[in-house]
């Protein structure tokens, strides 16, 4: 799923309509963000939004933040290491590799 189509089903989910997401979605001036903005996110003609947008979409939509990155294709801020090895960064990747492949199919 792409990360519009998260929030468009988790929205649904939660019996929310864009126009009631959007107003409670604030950017960092405390504003809502706009209908049109949610609407285009969820079709997918915007790229998905910045990392504190990603977190208030969570915390409103009452999701792990992780998720929301993990559909964004991002690493949120807060986990980027200002150094790391190539040995470190194999093994972070493989480690996660391996997680996912365990998983159960879908």
């Amino acid at each position: 799923m792409t990360f519009g189509e998260v929030i468009s089903d988790l929205r649904t989910k939660r019996g929310l309509t864009l126009r009631e997401l959007a107003r409670q979605v604030l950017k960092e001036d405390g504003k809502p963000i706009s209908f049109q903005y949610l609407s285009e996110l969820e079709n997918g003609s915007r790229n998905p939004p910045p990392d504190y947008l990603i977190d208030e979409l969570a915390t409103v939509l009452k999701v792990s933040r992780n998720l929301l990155f993990i559909h964004a294709r991002r690493i949120p801020q807060d986990f980027l290491l200002t150094s790391i090895t190539e040995s470190e960064a194999d093994k972070l990747y493989t480690t996660f590799r391996k997680k996912l492949s365990a998983r159960p199919a879908a």
